[in-house]
C-alpha cells in the first residue's frame, strides 16, 4: 500500500483476510430421494444417504441435515446430521 501527498511518500505492507460469505445454496446429490424399505425392517436399517455439497468455504461449506416430518415419521426414521444417512429406528 503506497500513499504520495506531492514529494513525499511512504509504504507499507497491509495483510487482507477475505472472509467467505455463505452465498452458494448446498447442492444435492440428487434432486430427490425415493428409498423403499420393507415394514420388516430391523431397527437401524440404512433407508438412503443424502449427500450435499457446498461451493463456499471454511464453515461455510459444513453442512449438516435435519429430519423435518410429522411426529409419527419421526417414530419411525432418524437422519444423522452429519453424514446424512437416514436409518429406521
Amino acid at each position: 500500500l503506497g500513499v504520495a501527498t506531492g514529494a513525499r511518500q511512504d509504504f507499507a505492507h497491509v495483510l487482507l483476510t477475505v472472509r467467505d460469505v455463505n452465498d452458494n445454496p448446498p447442492a444435492f446429490q440428487f434432486p430427490s430421494y425415493t428409498p423403499r424399505i420393507a415394514e420388516s425392517s430391523e431397527n437401524g436399517t440404512l433407508v438412503a444417504a443424502i449427500l450435499a455439497t457446498d461451493a463456499d468455504t471454511g464453515v461455510n461449506a459444513q453442512v449438516s441435515y435435519t429430519l423435518q416430518a410429522d411426529p409419527a415419521v419421526l417414530a419411525y426414521f432418524a437422519l444423522n446430521p452429519v453424514t446424512g444417512v437416514l436409518y429406521t429406528l
